[in-house]
């Protein structure tokens, strides 16, 4: 039997064990939600446009994807899939303020991590 003090996981108090686990889930599920290409195509307009309307967001979406012009089709789409899936989601895990009433998003100021993921990546939007 030793006499040092314990260290390593035993060493520390279930408070820090807990931080480090709630802090590791909010990593892990902002980079999970972010996985997805349009998440991120979201995000990268409302931190460089600030509040946008779903429409407007929707338009440059689309022409990100498609590389150009889109087709009404493909417009018609990405709105749908913005207003009924990207923008609950990215609103459910605190990386946007969505207001469904009037169709507007913006990136929340809180976001978890989500400004320095922008930064990293450096990508630019035209």
């Amino acid at each position: 039997m030793s006499d040092s003090p314990p260290s390593g996981p035993d060493a520390m108090g279930t408070d820090e064990v807990l931080a480090t686990n709630s802090r590791e889930a909010t990593i892990d599920e902002t980079l999970r939600v972010l996985a997805d290409h349009e998440r991120r195509y979201v995000c990268y307009y409302l931190h460089r446009e600030g509040s946008m309307d779903v429409d407007t967001l929707a338009r440059w979406v689309a022409a990100t994807k498609a590389g150009s012009h889109p087709s009404a089709d493909d417009l018609t789409a990405t709105g749908v899939a913005l207003r009924h899936v990207h923008l609950p989601t990215l609103a459910d895990t605190g990386i946007v303020e969505y207001d469904r009433e009037e169709g507007v998003a913006r990136l929340a100021e809180d976001a978890p991590f989500v400004r320095e993921l922008l930064a990293v990546t450096g990508v630019e939007l035209e």
